[in-house]
């Protein structure tokens, strides 16, 4: 079996999604597949069949407790990484993560990554490019509404939560330089209205004088 392994109670977000979209998908390709959150780590791995099961880990597992990535020594091991936090301006103490994760990685058969990007800086830092597999996303498309969009402001959509790495303060200071007021800026994704990096777009929003070209 394929266990998708990432942490307990991490709620709905990008990558948790990606995460049940990547066991779905692989379901529908007929391998056995599914998303386990690791709670009771002992007792839930004991069940792990070493011979038979290939565990994928999501990054977010081994950040939030690398001492414990040692349990899987027996398996098979993919990693799966969305944004590897040492490549994030917010993350203090970058370079003992990346040590950390760079050995953990080396240890496991393949590695995923969610974009180009990833896997380019992930071959700069030493890991082989025939171990990467670049596996976007993608997206479930929906039932287009019919509307008068000549009479809609054009509105530019963001996904994703609201943190360093992801880009937003370029994206304002490019909006900041568009022609006219008839553009929008929709952010989607969790955000602390305390965090340093929103505290940081908002002084961006202010100085541009966005505050009706921008929700979140």
């Amino acid at each position: 079996m394929i266990r998708i392994l990432l942490p307990a109670n991490t709620g709905r977000t990008g990558g948790t999604i990606y995460d049940f979209n990547l066991a779905d998908s692989l379901g529908l390709a007929g391998l056995n597949a599914g998303v386990f959150p690791l709670e009771n780590w002992e007792i839930q791995v004991a069940r792990f069949d070493e011979n038979d099961d290939v565990l994928i880990i999501d990054g977010l597992l081994h950040y939030l407790h690398p001492a414990k990535m040692k349990i899987f020594s027996p398996f098979r091991k993919v990693y799966l990484t969305h944004l590897p936090f040492w490549l994030s301006p917010g993350t203090g103490e970058a370079e003992a993560l990346k040590r950390k994760e760079m050995a953990f990685m080396k240890t496991c058969e393949k590695i995923v990554c969610t974009s180009e990007f990833i896997s380019r800086k992930l071959v700069k830092s030493g890991i082989s490019k025939e171990k990467l597999r670049v596996i976007p996303p993608g997206f479930k498309p929906i039932a287009a509404k019919e509307r008068n969009l000549q009479a809609l402001p054009k509105t530019l959509l963001a996904v994703g939560a609201v943190g360093y790495g992801k880009g937003y303060d370029i994206l304002l200071n490019a909006l900041e330089g568009l022609p006219g007021d008839n553009t929008i800026l929709k952010i989607a994704g969790a955000l602390n209205k305390r965090d340093d990096y929103y505290l940081y777009l908002r002084e961006i929003i202010n100085k541009n004088k966005l505050s009706d070209k921008v929700v979140f």
